[in-house]
This record gives C-alpha cells, structure tokens and sequence, in this order.
C-alpha cells in the first residue's frame, strides 16, 4: 500500500512539475528561459530579419496571443553603428517609416513563414530596437 502510494504521489508530482513548466506559461505568455533564444529566433523568421548584430544586449522577450495567435516582442540594444549595417542587411534601410514615435522610427515588415508581419521600432542615436511581429 505504501508503494502505491508513492507512485501516486511521484505521478502527481511530475503531473504538476509539467503543468507548471510548460502548460501554463504557453497559455499565461510567459517566456521561459529556456524558451527566449528560440522566441528570438522566431520572431527574427516572421520579420524577414537578420541575426541580431553582435555584441547586442537583449533587454526584453515577451510573448502574446492564444492558441490561434501568437506575437513576439523583442527588445534589443546595440551600437549606433552595428545597428545601421543590421538595418541594411534586413532590408529595413530600403523601407520608408510608416511613423516616427517617441523618436523611433517605425518600419512595416511583411510577414514570413506564415506570419501576418509587425513593426520595428528603431532609435538610431540610442542603438535601440523592439520588433514586434505576429502569426494568425
């Protein structure tokens, strides 16, 4: 009886260890750490977007959406300098910005891979980016 037991108390343990590390953070938008270089990965897919340019700090990963949708918002810094080569090797220097916003300029980026596209904030004298795309 003791045994029994014990299995069930090992099965309802790892029952929860999985609801814990993987269900609810899909569904809560929780980004694990584990999860965040992949996220960046996808996100860079969906935008049409090069490798983050060496050298960048990533500052912010978060995720959005249900199980029909998905966005990923991706905040990096870097240099002025590398963020301009980054910015001309994405194609995003032959893209007029939609808007300027608190001093970023806004580019519209079709989506790949199936994604319905996003935005790409960029501050050219700070080094700073968000991209924020989305799949439907």
């Amino acid at each position: 009886m003791k045994i029994i037991k014990r299995i069930a108390l090992i099965l309802l343990l790892v029952f929860f260890l999985f609801l814990g590390l993987f269900v609810i953070p899909y569904f809560a938008n929780i980004v694990m750490p584990w999860q965040r270089a992949e996220a960046i990965n996808t996100a860079l897919e969906w935008g049409g977007l090069k490798e983050l340019p060496h050298g960048s700090e990533v500052i912010s990963v978060e995720t959005k959406g249900s199980s029909l949708t998905r966005e990923f918002i991706i905040e990096f810094t870097c240099e002025p300098k590398a963020l301009q080569t980054w910015m001309q090797e994405s194609g995003l220097n032959q893209l007029t910005p939609v808007e300027e916003w608190n001093g970023l300029r806004v580019y519209q980026v079709a989506g790949k891979e199936g994604a319905i596209g996003g935005k790409v904030f960029a501050d050219y004298t700070e080094g700073r980016v968000v991209i924020d795309v989305s799949w439907s």
